[in-house]
């Protein structure tokens, strides 16, 4: 704005004197002469006032713009920032959340691994149940035993497990009584059985004249005759059935193969 003043003037003061120099040279100046240079002058600073005042109103007008763009240009840099920041968070998440998954994966692999193991092993683990026993489990829960439900969902296959490890457990802390054929040293014969949980069970005839003590092996229960006193299997019968007033039944939990 002062250079702008002083660079308008003495562009225009030359041409005024060029005018007023031309004029004189040809005569002297009169005061009409003098009445058209006042009145030139007097333009002159007209124009230069209104030149400055449109300058300010300018400058005014264009510094406001250059405010109003300099907060747009910082907004808009914050938001490229949050953008920015945004972007690193989500591309940081999406790598948490692959991790979470590849882990995930890894351990749905382990539990898979424990799964046929565990169905591998129910075969061995149903053995323990007698033949009687296991006819009374529910329909599914045979099904596991054969082939281990491999063709249900992982989630389902896992329930089946515990199903059966629970009616296992079950069966293991209770008494039961059946009857059932049985059949030792190529012999088959029909008796009235008492299993001890799966850990034990005794088997007498129903004359009362022959008896065995049975215990789970790897494939099936194993009977050895001749080791127990049938009239005790019987006494331990009628007690649990309620025949006769509770009363103590000699029965070995430990026995050897007769000679």
């Amino acid at each position: 704005m002062k250079e702008f003043r002083p660079l308008l003037f003495s562009l225009l003061l030359p041409a005024l004197l060029y005018t007023c120099n031309s004029a004189f040279a040809e005569k002297p100046p009169s005061l009409a002469d003098l009445d058209v240079l006042t009145a030139r002058w007097i333009a002159l600073r007209g124009t230069l006032a209104e030149e400055s005042r449109l300058w300010k109103s300018r400058k005014t007008a264009w510094d406001e713009e250059i405010e109003l763009l300099e907060e747009e240009s910082t907004a808009l840099g914050r938001q490229l920032d949050a953008t920015r920041e945004g972007f690193t968070t989500s591309k940081e998440r999406r790598a948490d959340m692959l991790a979470r998954r590849e882990s995930t994966g890894d351990e749905l692999e382990r539990v898979n691994i424990v799964l046929d193991q565990a169905s591998h092993d129910i075969r061995n683990l149903a053995a323990l149940a007698p033949s009687s026993l296991r006819a009374t489990l529910p329909t599914e829960l045979l099904a596991f035993i054969e082939d281990g439900a491999i063709d249900l969902p992982r989630t389902q296959r896992a329930q089946r497990l515990v199903a059966f490890l629970s009616t296992l457990e079950s069966m293991q802390n209770r008494f039961h009584v059946v009857r059932e054929t049985l059949e030792v040293n190529g012999t088959r014969r029909q008796v009235d059985v008492i299993y001890l949980g799966l850990a034990r069970g005794f088997a007498v005839s129903p004359a009362n004249d022959w008896a065995a003590v049975g215990t789970p092996t790897a494939e099936k229960w194993s009977w050895i005759p001749g080791t127990v006193d049938p009239q005790q299997v019987r006494l331990a019968l009628n007690v649990y059935n309620r025949q006769e007033t509770a009363t103590l039944a000699s029965l070995p939990l430990a026995v050897e193969d007769a000679p």
